[in-house]
């Protein structure tokens, strides 16, 4: 959960605080500091409940889970993570962030689900050093090997900001399916 920060605090600050469901209870709580855009963008994935808010009432941001037989999976086959976000999937227009990885006959599960914000750059960060840490586990992350992603840098400067500490083995590559179509896209946009 996240809500805006009281009226004291810079009006550009949220707190999100992230509380683990498994038998740990663990909770963290992180400030990060948005920049113009991200505050607008905020705003706007707000927008359809901004009339009925009320001083001091906390929001559901965002929302990540793993299932426990994915997770026990991750924690057997954890060399691959490849992180896409979609659209399209739900009645709040949320993009949903989704990883995949390949267990030891070559089929791929889902390990972690996000609903998101935004697809701002903060919201990448909570993801990469705080849920996926704590949903999928310490000693399990430090055993990723290659982290798959798009090229968008949103998604992938958070992850180049905390690899070292939290993701020690793994490489950053990015997807070639979105290497060929998004230059095939804009060429296509352009065109018209």
């Amino acid at each position: 959960t996240a809500q805006q920060g009281a009226e004291t605090e810079p009006r550009n600050e949220v707190s999100v605080v992230t509380h683990s469901a498994d038998a740990s209870g663990a909770t963290t709580a992180e400030k990060f500091h948005l920049t113009n855009e991200e505050q607008y963008q905020l705003g706007a994935s707000l927008s359809t409940i901004r009339d009925r808010l009320k001083v001091g009432q906390k929001i559901l941001l965002a929302l990540a889970w793993v299932r426990s037989d994915e997770r026990r999976l991750f924690e057997l086959y954890p060399e691959i993570l490849m992180v896409d976000v979609i659209h399209g999937t739900n009645s709040e227009t949320r993009p949903l962030c989704v990883s995949a990885s390949i267990d030891a006959n070559m089929k791929t599960f889902t390990p972690i689900r996000a609903f998101l914000p935004s697809e701002c750059q903060w919201v990448f960060h909570w993801l990469w050093a705080s849920v996926i840490p704590s949903l999928l586990g310490i000693e399990a992350i430090r055993r990723i090997q290659l982290v798959l992603s798009d090229g968008d840098p949103k998604i992938y400067i958070p992850l180049d900001n905390v690899i070292e500490k939290l993701y020690p083995l793994a490489v950053h590559g990015l997807c070639s399916f979105h290497l060929v179509t998004q230059p095939l896209q804009r060429l296509r946009l352009q065109g018209r």
